[in-house]
């Protein structure tokens, strides 16, 4: 029900599919799109269909001014507008940006297929930050959580940090309000790193499940 209300702000479950998809959750991918459709369908009866329309039509040129918007750049952590703030060209920072969504898929594929633990939820809120284009400071609390996941996850597995990763951890979770004045990419350095470190871990999770399982079954053995 909530994945299919979150439809109202598309880019903010970006990654939702996939992991889904990979995870093998088809019931709640069908309740997705069922809830998806009575939204839409809702929409019509309430508005009638010229709504959709005229979203239809408007939506390329509401994109080109969003992306015309230089003087909010420093408040998007996406890497476009990180690249765009640094010199890079606009058709060149959008397909490094196409880039990163690919790897980003590949990480959520691998991190849901054994299920949406903890840290593979994690993985798929830091990987939609960093694939999507469009996203501004407000839509980093789920940067955040996912940096609060991620950090449980390893204190519960008896697992120490490192400087480098109590330090990307921090950076997450100052990122929002940085972001607010500083005039320059300060995101990209922080959102990337952190959307590959919680691939990794989430990666070292799926590897380790199958030793997880074996010490679960030899304990109630035991037992």
């Amino acid at each position: 029900l909530l994945l299919g209300i979150l439809t109202f702000k598309p880019q903010l479950g970006l990654m939702v599919p996939v992991a889904l998809a990979a995870a093998g959750a088809w019931r709640s991918f069908g309740a997705c799109v069922v809830v998806t459709a009575v939204l839409a369908v809702v929409t019509v009866l309430a508005f009638g269909a010229g709504a959709w329309v005229d979203w239809l039509t408007t939506l390329p040129g509401y994109q080109s001014r969003f992306d015309l918007r230089v003087g909010d750049l420093h408040k998007q952590p996406t890497v476009t507008a990180n690249l765009v703030m640094a010199g890079v060209s606009a058709a060149a920072a959008q397909f490094v940006q196409a880039a990163v969504a690919a790897v980003m898929v590949v990480l959520v594929w691998m991190c849901c297929r054994r299920g949406l633990s903890r840290t593979a939820i994690a993985v798929v809120a830091a990987a939609t930050v960093a694939a999507n284009p469009h996203a501004f400071f407000y839509d980093l609390p789920m940067l955040t959580a996912a940096a609060l996941f991620l950090g449980q996850s390893r204190v519960q597995a008896g697992d120490r940090l490192n400087w480098a990763e109590t330090s990307l951890l921090l950076g997450v979770l100052w990122i929002p309000s940085v972001v607010l004045w500083a005039q320059f990419p300060v995101s990209l350095p922080v959102v990337l790193p952190f959307a590959l470190w919680a691939g990794w871990q989430g990666l070292r999770a799926v590897e380790a499940w199958p030793g997880h399982a074996v010490a679960n079954c030899n304990s109630a053995s035991r037992a």
